[in-house]
């Protein structure tokens, strides 16, 4: 009678040769059975996800999220994919910014933190402090523009945020917040997009009420330097948002725009959806995405194993 064998004791060089044949959303599954089939995936270099996933979040005391967030993986059509318990704190927050898995939260005490819901990772920021943050202005912050990088081996990050008459920033190893020097405008800001470029160290922020675009370069340890404004009315109604190439990509439409239905945690399905730029065309996403739990907020991402 041959020995049995367990699951667990699969050669790595075979488990290797199944994950190259699995899907991204199979490949998260199987690093999760046990402990060996997530070492043997720590050598495997898979294919860099570029389909976009949506993460819906559980509304304001909704009693059937428990800590949790669903996923809709748009290449697995008509299946959600619930997240492991986050936490009470979790389910109370708000996302204000993502970047690849990671999430940018800010609970009710406005408290913030960036997490990644497909690992469980979560690094806390610094505390928002007299007179950097003046309390006054803490009431709107769920509401505020904010912008997030990080680094998905050595988890440095940025996080870059809009108050009433200013930005402020934060990153690893300086432990607080700061405001930027030069842009105080003696009104609300008006910042309606920001994109941060790792590799320039800049970045990018558009004003509608301004019509502008002003750049910041992050080059120094010091505060980041202003080192380019343009004054346009053609910018005005400019929009960034993230840009993929979506040639012969499964689950991923060609020429469309994702919108994610942000709206100061107002649950509204009808507000997410793709819109086709060629044939003009709404595809709403199937009713499976939103009958599982009572959402508040939703937000297209892109995630990765490794960061």
């Amino acid at each position: 009678m041959g020995m049995k064998l367990s699951w667990s004791e699969l050669c790595p060089d075979l488990l290797r040769c199944v994950y190259e044949r699995l899907s991204f959303t199979d490949l998260i599954r199987a690093k999760s059975v046990c402990s060996s089939w997530h070492s043997a995936s720590r050598g495997f270099l898979p294919k860099r996800n570029q389909n976009p996933w949506l993460v819906l979040f559980p509304s304001n005391g909704s009693h059937d999220s428990n800590g949790t967030c669903l996923f809709f993986v748009p290449e697995d059509k008509d299946k959600v994919y619930k997240t492991r318990d986050l936490g009470v704190d979790f389910a109370r927050s708000r996302c204000l910014a993502t970047y690849g898995s990671w999430l940018l939260m800010m609970d009710n005490l406005w408290n913030l933190n960036v997490l990644n819901p497909l690992t469980g990772e979560r690094i806390d920021l610094p505390a928002l402090t007299e007179p950097v943050v003046p309390e006054r202005f803490r009431p709107m912050l769920k509401s505020s523009l904010a912008c997030l990088w990080i680094d998905k081996k050595t988890k440095d990050y940025l996080v870059v945020w809009t108050m009433e008459h200013f930005l402020v920033f934060t990153k690893r190893g300086i432990n607080t917040w700061r405001r930027f020097s030069s842009n105080y405008v003696g009104g609300t800001t008006g910042y309606v997009q920001m994109v941060y470029d790792h590799k320039a160290q800049k970045l990018y922020a558009h004003r509608l009420c301004y019509g502008d675009i002003k750049i910041w370069c992050f080059c120094g340890d010091d505060e980041p330097q202003e080192v380019f404004e343009a004054e346009s009315a053609c910018l005005t109604g400019f929009n960034m948002g993230i840009t993929v190439v979506a040639k012969d990509i499964p689950g991923i439409k060609r020429n469309s725009i994702y919108f994610s239905g942000v709206g100061d945690g107002i649950e509204d399905q009808d507000n997410i959806f793709v819109f086709d730029l060629a044939t003009q065309n709404i595809q709403r996403l199937p009713q499976c995405v939103f009958s599982p739990i009572h959402f508040s907020d939703a937000r297209w991402f892109f995630p990765g194993l490794r960061n």
